[in-house]
């Protein structure tokens, strides 16, 4: 509306995507035999998300272990570490500072809403988002925002406009639920490729059919802008 000049460059994440021969050796590096299920679990990177959310990833994982035999490892900000060890069993493993890694590695995720639920995207990983507050967060919702219509929280469901990607928000983020969801999505071939299928439209929302590289377009982009203001400069007169 004010008339700037604009580019759409596409978004930068997509510059740090791996290629499927690489996928093996990471998985070993997180401890995974070929023939292991892996599920990565990020539980958010705040202290006051962990403290929500990891428990009941815990639990979550109980449920699931229960049913059939799948791998967990968790990821958190390398300074959250022993807090989140407090909430989750040792049976699961704790790495930090690698959580696009993890996801690329993983067969599905449990993801804390935020950034990471586009990564998973990127990495093309089915996950089952999860969001929740303590008591006192939840007054501040209903106070600040539950009379606000918000049709979704998960970013991918956001760029598409529609349900993506499981979301468990509040009350429906129980362990029961998420074990649930997390199985169906582990068990059911047909539901993972839908998703996949939407993570493939997410991507190109987010320029992975555009020519060049979100950081050299906008390189480019800044060289044309300077070319551009040089040329109108004109040199001073010179007085002898």
């Amino acid at each position: 509306h004010a008339g700037a000049w604009a580019e759409w460059v596409g978004h930068p994440c997509l510059e740090e995507t791996r290629t499927s021969t690489e996928r093996p050796a990471l998985r070993q590096t997180f401890g995974v035999a070929p023939g292991d299920i892996l599920v990565a679990l990020l539980p958010g990177s705040r202290s006051s998300e962990i403290r929500v959310i990891a428990s009941r990833m815990a639990k979550a994982v109980s449920i699931v272990n229960a049913e059939r035999r799948v791998r967990f490892v968790a990821v958190v900000p390398g300074e959250f570490v022993r807090e989140a060890r407090s909430y989750l069993p040792s049976s699961i493993r704790i790495v930090s500072d690698c959580a696009k890694e993890l996801l690329f590695a993983s067969d599905a995720a449990v993801v804390k809403m935020g950034t990471a639920t586009l990564e998973a995207a990127v990495t093309d990983t089915p996950q089952v988002t999860v969001y929740d507050v303590s008591l006192a967060g939840r007054v501040e919702w209903c106070l600040l925002w539950a009379w606000r219509h918000i049709p979704f929280l998960a970013m991918p469901n956001i760029i598409l406009e529609r349900e993506a990607v499981p979301e468990l928000i509040g009350l429906n983020c129980q362990p029961e639920k998420i074990a649930q969801t997390l199985l169906r999505i582990l068990g059911d071939k047909t539901t993972r490729d839908k998703m996949r299928n939407d993570y493939a439209l997410v991507r190109q929302a987010l320029g992975s059919d555009l020519p060049i590289p979100p950081t050299e377009r906008t390189a480019q982009v800044v060289e044309e802008m300077l070319s551009e203001t040089m040329g109108r400069i004109r040199p001073e007169r010179l007085t002898v």
